[in-house]
């Protein structure tokens, strides 16, 4: 094999991967163009409370995956942000009564915590739009990135209590995870 040859083989799946993000990216434009990116350390206001004696006697014990789905619902249903879905506004309480909803009719597609901010909780599977939420800075960004931190955190709190005896409560800080851009290109998830 030439040397030419191996450079071009090299090359060729990153210009194929950079054309077919490229592509997604112009599909889901529009709607995530006032969208910033997430850092790690972005969460639903009022922070998660892993520090109060409440919070630790109601998740000592074992905790499932629909409590974990719970868990996320309140944190939107508690929260004082803004939720946009396709172009409009809700509250808090309003954004968790349309995520019980959507559960309700898609069942199958909420039966982890991460399954529910991946498949239920990102994008609207009517318009394929991801849903958005707007912060205290006045900046949106995108909700399953947001539901990804959220469930991070989460789920390092309860890996964290099941090693710390009862009646005392473990020092943490959110976790930092890796996030993606929420964007829904799929032509089977705008088709429910």
């Amino acid at each position: 094999m030439r040397p030419t040859q191996v450079i071009f083989l090299v090359l060729f799946p990153t210009f194929f991967l950079s054309l077919n993000t490229s592509c997604a990216h112009n599909r889901s434009h529009q709607s995530t163009q006032n969208a910033e990116a997430p850092s790690p350390q972005i969460f639903l206001r009022p922070g998660p409370a892993f520090e109060s004696e409440t919070f630790q006697a109601r998740w000592s014990g074992p905790v499932s995956e629909k409590d974990k789905i719970r868990y996320l619902l309140d944190r939107i249903g508690n929260s004082r942000q803004r939720f946009f879905r396709n172009g409009n506004l809700y509250d808090g309480n309003k954004a968790r009564q349309w995520f019980l909803f959507k559960i309700s009719r898609y069942v199958k597609d909420a039966g982890t915590a991460q399954s529910f901010v991946d498949r239920v909780a990102t994008f609207s599977m009517k318009t394929g739009e991801p849903y958005l939420v707007e912060l205290e800075d006045g900046k949106r960004y995108p909700l399953g990135s947001i539901l990804a931190n959220e469930l991070a955190a989460f789920e390092n709190y309860l890996g964290a209590i099941q090693n710390f005896p009862a009646g005392s409560l473990p020092q943490l800080r959110p976790v930092s995870v890796t996030l993606f851009p929420a964007t829904a290109t799929s032509k089977s998830r705008t088709s429910r």
